[in-house]
């Protein structure tokens, strides 16, 4: 498991769902000496109330522009966790991805991914029957201009997945993936269908 959820009650470690001693847990710790222990964001009461195991995030591609050197949203989807890729709200850990529309905010249908790489659309989340569909991300354009600023002041690349999570008071980063999921960001169209998209890929030697 690359993520591990700790939490606390009166003299006992919860990491996961697994219940530890101040001292078991000690040692379970230090057999990741690699990890990087965060403070556990709390996440907007909308996005709570879908899935409140996992911390929910918006996967966000930006891209470059080669024509003005400014950063846009290309493609942009929520993932929800689920019983099933408990603690982390990963798609290929069973979890669910919701696509977003790029002017409103709005979410769309969510797609859960089955081993034999079919799709399950669902309109409300499989675990908790709450809607997904028709709702509006919160501070979905601070998200997008976060996003944009971010992507221009790293400029180590042309382009990058972030992870960003929705807490009560706006969104804050999780990480930036060189190599987002291209099929998780397609589920609501293909990425050529931008015509930006195309011209960023054509600009970087791609034969479209």
């Amino acid at each position: 498991m690359g993520a591990v959820k700790m939490t606390s009650h009166k003299d006992r470690i919860f990491l996961n769902k697994d219940q530890h001693s101040v001292e078991s847990a000690k040692d379970v710790l230090l057999q990741r000496p690699n990890s990087v222990i965060s403070e556990l964001q709390h996440q907007h009461r909308l996005i709570d109330e879908i899935f409140s195991n996992t911390l929910n995030t918006v996967r966000v591609r930006t891209y470059i522009d080669p024509a003005v050197g400014k950063s846009f949203v290309g493609c942009a989807v929520l993932k929800l966790g689920s019983e099933k890729s408990y603690p982390v709200d990963n798609w290929h850990a069973g979890g669910l991805v919701s696509t977003i529309d790029l002017e409103s905010g709005m979410l769309g249908r969510a797609a859960a991914k089955t081993k034999s790489d079919e799709f399950i659309w669902y309109d409300s989340h499989p675990d908790t029957g709450v809607q997904i569909t028709g709702k509006v991300v919160p501070f979905w354009d601070e998200i997008t201009e976060l996003a944009n600023l971010a992507t221009e002041a790293y400029g180590g690349t042309t382009s990058v997945g972030w992870d960003i999570a929705i807490t009560p008071n706006g969104p804050v980063f999780i990480e930036g993936n060189n190599y987002p999921n291209l099929l998780m960001l397609q589920l609501g169209g293909g990425l050529l269908s931008n015509e930006r998209i195309r011209k960023y890929y054509q600009f970087h030697g791609f034969s479209i």
